[in-house]
């Protein structure tokens, strides 16, 4: 009988163990690929160090018809890449990898460039068949609002 009780105990403390163990390991995957998602956008960012690329930005914001030729691939690479920082953040927090919170505020971002420019509404249904569906969707009902 006390050797039950005993075997019961270790069963317990080994499952609280195994479960703080498994809880630490999701925080350090969550952090890890918050570091991952925040590398890519400040590599997206360091774009903006071409002053006249930056001045694209500017005019492709303003009225995207006055971009020349590259200007405007610039621009378009440049708003795929941000799709890709969307997709990656938006992936992290369906896979649980990424905070509520954190999710929150990089999506905020992403929604307010959707929302508030054509060039990126009109550069994303030039990619959207090249993101999973679930960002897909996602993104569709953003632009739809």
């Amino acid at each position: 009988m006390w050797a039950e009780i005993v075997s019961a105990v270790a069963v317990v403390v080994s499952l609280v163990y195994v479960a703080s163990e498994i809880q630490q390991n999701t925080r350090a995957l969550q952090e890890s690929n918050a570091q991952v998602v925040l590398t890519l956008g400040h590599a997206w960012s360091d774009w903006f160090r071409d002053e006249s690329f930056a001045a694209a930005v500017v005019v492709a914001y303003e009225d995207p018809s006055e971009l020349t030729p590259v200007q405007s691939r610039q621009v378009s690479v440049w708003i795929g890449r941000g799709l890709d920082v969307w997709e990656s953040a938006f992936s992290s927090r369906q896979e649980e990898l990424m905070s509520d919170e954190l999710f929150a505020a990089w999506d905020a971002s992403f929604v307010a460039l959707m929302r508030q420019h054509e060039v990126w509404r009109s550069s994303w249904a030039e990619k959207h068949q090249s993101y999973h569906q679930s960002f897909q969707s996602y993104v569709d009902t953003v632009v739809a609002q």
